[in-house]
């Protein structure tokens, strides 16, 4: 016969097990999984300048193969843009190709490594970009919000969002009316910001660049492992 005690030690290590498994979910479809609606679907109705365009199923089987092919990849792509606010990006390095790009909500810049990705041809430096932007945050009251650890949010930020989903529409879409159209949307002074703000950051060395892929690009190359963990203790918590 099984003593009383083993019981409760099976049912204590069923309790942490389903505690870590629970974990290991969250922190895959926060930072793994490519998923896209990231909450975009609550700012659609402030989304001023809507990233509403085609995208091309060649440069984005190229870019992002293992998205693209999924069965609805391109329209959950297309739907993802129509969603997402046009903000400005630049070339800030061509050799490896280096994408800095700019929200105004957060107030920061995000840094995206094309260097291995078949993009061609390459944008030269300083080329202007359309970065369609997307956000991300706890969907509970939280006393203090935790931010994606290489963002540096300024002063103008709107203090709403944890995270900035920066992807390039130049290299996903032909569309070249809407980009240009949307390039042209953006305020002078917003590119010349960031012509000065994208080098001093890479200069900076403050965090690696992310992988520039739409399916990895809300991803931070360094602590993001860590900063998941502490987004579920704040999910659970909302200390």
């Amino acid at each position: 016969m099984i003593a009383w005690y083993w019981y409760v030690v099976i049912g204590v290590v069923g309790l942490i097990a389903s505690a870590v498994i629970g974990l290991l979910y969250f922190i895959y479809r926060q930072f793994v999984c490519p998923s896209y609606y990231y909450g975009l679907e609550g700012q659609a109705s402030s989304c001023s300048n809507p990233c509403t365009m085609r995208v091309d199923p060649a440069k984005f089987s190229a870019i992002d193969p293992s998205f693209a092919k999924s069965e609805d990849g391109i329209r959950r792509m297309e739907l993802v843009l129509s969603l997402s606010d046009a903000q400005p990006a630049i070339v800030v390095s061509t050799s490896p190709l280096i994408v800095a790009a700019y929200t105004e909500d957060m107030d920061c810049i995000a840094l995206l490594d094309f260097s291995e990705l078949p993009v061609a041809p390459v944008p030269r430096m300083n080329a202007r970009l359309v970065c369609a932007a997307g956000y991300r945050w706890l969907q509970r009251p939280v006393k203090r919000r935790i931010i994606a650890p290489d963002l540096v949010e300024g002063v103008e930020s709107i203090s709403r969002f944890d995270n900035f989903i920066p992807m390039i529409a130049d290299f996903i879409s032909s569309d070249r009316k809407t980009l240009e159209r949307l390039k042209q949307s953006i305020a002078e002074d917003k590119w010349k910001m960031l012509e000065t703000l994208g080098p001093e950051q890479l200069s900076y060395d403050l965090a690696p660049p992310r992988d520039g892929r739409p399916s990895r690009c809300h991803m931070p190359t360094k602590g993001c492992i860590g900063w998941g963990m502490r987004m579920t203790l704040k999910a659970l918590t909302g200390i």
